[in-house]
């Protein structure tokens, strides 16, 4: 643990300006990474910059930035892609801004996409669902946020 608290303070000091922004995220996305890095440590891998498998943006119209941290994202040199995901997948998560706190609002396996097109920008996850003959198609749904909390709004395209 102690080499693994070296590594990321080691990351963290070279790139200084992200590590301001790491500080700044709510304990759940700070976790997530911490976890990231150990996974990726423990796969035989080197990580590079965590923040790279963060996105902040209002999601939620409150206008405080909002955290989605994707696990697919994270830089792990190494270990095959997906490596250090469950087998179902990659999750990504979001974490809403709340007056101050934060509320973990969605917790997905799949990637996402953001349309910014819309106001306030729209989140859609992308997700892999697979039929019991084998085969498989891609579903996207797209979510609003509100009031610290997640609803689906429909599906969506990426």
């Amino acid at each position: 643990m102690r080499l693994l608290a070296c590594l990321v303070l080691i990351l963290l000091l070279a790139f200084p300006a992200r590590a301001q922004r790491f500080d700044a995220l709510p304990k759940r996305a700070q976790d997530q990474i911490w976890a990231m890095i150990e996974a990726c440590s423990r796969a035989g891998g080197r990580a590079g910059d965590p923040m790279r498998a963060v996105e902040r943006v209002d999601l939620d119209a409150d206008a405080t930035p909002d955290v989605i941290f994707d696990e697919a994202r994270f830089p792990c040199a190494g270990p095959r892609p997906g490596a250090l995901c469950q087998a179902a997948g990659c999750s990504t998560y979001v974490t809403l801004s709340d007056h101050g706190r934060w509320r973990p609002a969605l917790d997905v396996v799949g990637g996402y996409c953001i349309d910014r097109s819309a106001d306030p920008p729209r989140f859609m996850t992308v997700q892999k669902q697979y039929l019991a003959g084998g085969g498989g198609y891609v579903l996207t749904v797209r979510y609003r946020f509100a009031r610290g909390m997640a609803f689906q709004d429909g599906r969506g395209a990426c």
